[in-house]
């Protein structure tokens, strides 16, 4: 599984209001021409039942844990 805490400051002067969290990568590939392309994509996406809100100064932190089964040959 992978586990990764984001930490969140609030600089600003109201509430911040965090309601869903996502997993994203970043991968390539080179095209017939030669030429590299790239692209983002979502693994998951969790809308949270409770969202967290930060008060302005104030510091948060969300622990995201996911576990990807695939098949391993």
């Amino acid at each position: 599984f992978r586990e990764i805490t984001y930490t969140i400051t609030n600089n600003n002067d109201t509430d911040i209001t965090i309601g869903e969290i996502a997993l994203f990568g970043e991968g390539s590939w080179k095209t017939s021409s030669s030429v590299w392309a790239h692209y983002l994509y979502m693994f998951e996406r969790t809308a949270l039942e409770i969202p967290i809100t930060i008060a302005p100064g104030g510091v948060g932190q969300v622990t995201y844990t996911i576990r990807m089964n695939y098949p391993v040959t």
